[in-house]
């Protein structure tokens, strides 16, 4: 299996051979001519780190493997034919090295890297390749436990028994299967539409619906026509959740009509519902961290609108 990323620091790495019957040590300069013909099921686990960069790789028929790559530092984008996907932490991707690919890194990353031959995964999940170059949810199901699953053999691999290191690598193909598996079971869903004309219909959505208490994700799936995971991926490239985005506007909505001299007549707590929020302690305490003070405060400080009101 031929290094990927000549110019990142590929700072740990864990080789192992996993024999029918019995395991032996890697033997690199033997591993092209052994891995087909001898049974043997060769796995590397690498943590990879490195700074913004491109990587192009070009298509081969030689020693087929994939590569599952689960970030978990820093933002990339992966190109394959005329498909362009945009991840970072929480989403994986396969990769062959018989499909030709691209990746830009745009900031310092950290990722892991599990790569196997081809033969091992399709006896477990024949409909891989259906997989190849599309996000993969990593933070929960199957996904969420593949990734500590592979730092762990990474940490601690090498202290393992030579004896042992086959069931290892079953429980990780395993794994990969049941994250390909629970990957697949994802509602399919139209082409994705451009990922900033997505968010800027969100944004009007949720503007709209400011109001109602019920905005959510379930109202928005249903009013876009999209799954949650697609409405989850259009947040994954930021550092704003959906809920925080949907509950900073009504806190700023708040802070607002608490200020307005024409709504001095208003209680904290019905403007707070006026706009959806329907816990007083939740809406006081969210509305402190947001601005530094309490709605209260925020109604009597010197400037307010509504000061004396």
């Amino acid at each position: 299996m031929p290094e990927h990323f000549s110019l990142t620091d590929r700072a740990r790495t864990l080789h192992c051979w996993c024999d029918q019957y019995t395991t032996r040590p890697t033997d690199d300069s033997h591993a092209d001519e052994r891995t087909p013909r001898c049974g043997f099921a060769r796995f590397i686990v690498s943590e990879v780190t490195g700074e913004p960069q491109q990587v192009q790789t070009e298509a081969t028929q030689t020693d087929p493997y994939l590569m599952m790559v689960v970030p978990l530092e820093g933002l990339f984008t992966v190109r394959v034919a005329e498909r362009e996907l945009q991840l970072g932490p929480g989403q994986g991707c396969l990769l062959s090295n018989s499909v030709s690919y691209a990746i830009d890194f745009r900031e310092t990353f950290r990722q892991l890297h599990f790569c196997f031959h081809v033969d091992e995964i399709s006896r477990l999940y024949p409909g891989w390749s259906r997989k190849l170059a599309r996000a993969i949810d990593c933070s929960q199901g199957a996904g969420a436990m593949l990734k500590p699953s592979l730092q762990s053999a990474l940490n601690h691999g090498r202290n393992v028994k030579l004896a042992a290191s086959r069931s290892i690598w079953r429980g990780l193909q395993h794994l990969m299967a049941a994250t390909l598996m629970d990957s697949a079971c994802e509602q399919t869903q139209p082409a994705e539409p451009d990922r900033s004309a997505l968010r800027t219909r969100i944004d009007q959505l949720i503007e709209s619906e400011l109001r109602n208490p019920e905005l959510g994700v379930s109202l928005l799936t249903e009013r876009l026509g999209i799954s949650a995971r697609h409405l989850h991926r259009v947040y994954a490239m930021e550092q704003q959740t959906l809920m925080r985005t949907i509950r900073e506007a009504r806190l700023d909505r708040c802070y607002l009509d608490l200020t307005s001299a024409e709504l001095r007549l208003m209680t904290i707590n019905e403007i707070a519902l006026s706009w959806g929020f329907n816990d007083q302690a939740h809406f006081s305490r969210h509305f402190r961290l947001r601005f530094g003070m309490t709605a209260g405060q925020a109604r009597a400080k010197p400037g307010s609108a509504s000061q004396g009101g």
